[in-house]
């Protein structure tokens, strides 16, 4: 293993104690958890790495390309299997995200995203309704109807968001 660190006995049996298979075929990870159910491992003096790259580092050997990700095909975060662990670009990883139906951001678009706030009906709506200088049925007053920003009315009408409906 690469990376400038040093690989204990201590630390591969530490990590592999972390581990737990499951029916699925992952080895899902026991321990601490960053952002999005991502583990996370203390290699050296303390230096946090996310156990599924510790993982790749360990049993797959070599290094971690700089300019790609440890990707799963598997989907899960808290998996460290190796045999579900890939290298890939971040548009690679991307497209892999959006073609499985998980991806979020621009990917998402409308109902799909997990933090819309509203409906199609809701948005068709807001665009019927819009006039500009009322107080009512401008920006701000749709806002305080529906729930959201002013500027997010400003961007549903002009299409800079929900363009597709």
């Amino acid at each position: 293993m690469k990376e400038g660190r040093r690989v204990t006995q201590n630390s591969i049996e530490r990590f592999v104690s972390k581990i737990k298979p499951v029916r699925s075929g992952c080895w899902e990870w026991q321990a601490s958890k960053a952002n999005y159910g991502y583990g996370t491992f203390s290699r050296h003096k303390g230096r946090l790495i996310h156990a599924h790259r510790y993982a790749y580092l360990l049993f797959r050997g070599g290094r971690l390309d700089p300019n790609k990700e440890v990707c799963h095909t598997c989907d899960n975060p808290a998996c460290v299997n190796p045999k579900h662990l890939f290298q890939a670009t971040h548009a690679e990883n991307m497209a892999d995200a959006a073609k499985k139906g998980r991806a979020k951001g621009p990917y998402m678009k409308g109902t799909r995203h997990p933090m819309h706030k509203l409906s199609e009906v809701e948005v068709k709506a807001i665009r019927a309704a819009f006039y500009p200088r009322h107080p009512l049925f401008g920006a701000k007053g749709l806002a305080k109807i529906f729930g959201v920003t002013d500027s997010m009315i400003q961007m549903i009408v002009s299409r800079q968001s929900w363009a597709h409906i």
